[in-house]
């Protein structure tokens, strides 16, 4: 049984495989953050690293590096296209990441060109949970 909650909010999509969800926005990009399972399973950051917005993204190049205390983790994007912003300010204060993984501690926002097709590899949250409650038991002799 999980004891611990994860929240997995529902407006957004999750990206299973880097722990990482996907949230459109008003102006056609879309956010990226690390969900509060993989904030769980990675530790409070120390130590975070973002490229640089501009240049273009594949699906699964790295977008950064996260330094946590279980583990060094690298970051990769979820979708195709361009970093459209990146958030400063987690950059200078990670531990926002662990904090509020969904809001303020978003990490990129990209301005992806494949989307049509790259959101078949995303899952909703209900997924997510599911997906979440098999990793735990797997986990647990």
């Amino acid at each position: 049984i999980m004891n611990k909650k994860y929240e997995f909010p529902t407006d957004r999509l999750y990206y299973p495989s880097g722990n990482l969800w996907v949230k459109s926005l008003d102006n056609g990009d879309y956010s990226v953050g690390i969900d509060s399972y993989g904030m769980e399973v990675i530790g409070e950051p120390a130590y975070l690293v973002l490229n640089e917005a501009g240049p273009k993204l594949d699906k699964d190049s790295s977008i950064g590096s996260l330094e946590a205390a279980k583990m060094t983790d690298e970051i990769k994007s979820p979708l195709t296209g361009e970093i459209s912003e990146i958030n400063q300010r987690v950059v200078e204060n990670p531990q926002m990441v662990y904090d509020d993984p969904y809001e303020a501690g978003w990490l990129i926002k990209i301005n992806a060109t494949n989307w049509e097709k790259e959101k078949g590899g995303l899952i909703d949250s209900n997924m997510r949970k599911q997906l979440t409650l098999k990793t735990e038991e797997a986990h647990q002799d």
